[in-house]
C-alpha cells in the first residue's frame, strides 16, 4: 500500500475546510504545548529504556502509596513501560493491568503530535478523528476509575498486611492508643 493510498485511509470523512481549521487555529501556544508534548513522551519512552527493571522492594514516587500502602491506578506504570520496551508483555500486564493500553496512547500521542509539527496534517486529524471516534479520554478515566477501585478493594480483602504496614495505619493506631 503506498504512502497516499494510507493517507487517503486514514482520513476518510475529512474535509478541505478541517485543514483549513487546523491551520488556523493552531496558534504559538498550541504550537509550545505540541512541542511539550513530543518532549515529555519522548523522555518516557527514553526513561523506558534506560531504567532497570526491579523485584521486590523499590522506592516510589507515589504519595498515595507511601501513606496509605496501597496502590493507586497508576502505580506500576513505570515498570510496565519498562518491561514492554524490554519485550515483556506478560510481565508489563502483571506490573499494571492498563500499562500496555496507556503505553499504545502515548506513542499514539506522540506520533500525532510528531505529525503536527512536520506539517502533516491528514495523520494528525485521522489520529484525532479515531481518538474522539473510540471516546479515548472517556473510556480511560473509566478504566482507570474501575481498575483503581478493583485493585484496592481486591488487596484489602485479600492482602490486608499491605493496609496494615502503612504509615496511615501506624499513625491510626498511634491516635488508639
Amino acid at each position: 500500500m503506498t504512502c497516499a493510498r494510507i493517507d487517503r485511509a486514514m482520513t476518510d470523512g475529512i474535509t478541505n475546510a478541517d485543514f483549513e481549521g487546523l491551520t488556523a487555529t493552531h496558534s504559538s501556544g498550541t504550537r509550545r504545548f505540541t512541542i511539550f508534548i513530543l518532549l515529555a513522551l519522548t523522555g518516557v519512552f527514553v526513561a523506558s529504556f534506560i531504567l532497570p527493571l526491579s523485584d521486590g522492594d523499590y522506592l516510589t514516587i507515589c504519595a498515595f502509596k507511601n501513606v496509605t500502602g496501597l496502590p493507586c491506578p497508576g502505580c506500576g506504570l513505570t515498570h510496565s513501560f519498562c518491561s514492554l520496551v524490554r519485550g515483556q508483555v506478560e510481565r508489563a500486564f502483571d506490573y499494571n493491568m492498563l500499562g500496555p493500553m496507556v503505553f499504545l496512547c502515548f506513542v499514539m500521542i506522540w506520533i500525532k503530535s510528531a505529525c503536527e509539527l512536520a506539517g502533516w496534517h491528514r495523520p494528525a486529524l485521522a489520529l484525532g478523528q479515531i481518538s474522539r471516534r473510540l471516546r479515548l479520554a472517556k473510556m480511560f478515566v473509566i478504566a482507570f476509575t474501575v481498575f483503581g477501585v478493583g485493585r484496592i478493594i481486591y488487596l484489602v480483602i485479600y492482602r490486608p498486611e499491605v493496609l496494615s504496614s502503612s504509615p496511615l495505619a501506624r499513625l491510626l493506631g498511634w491516635m488508639q492508643h
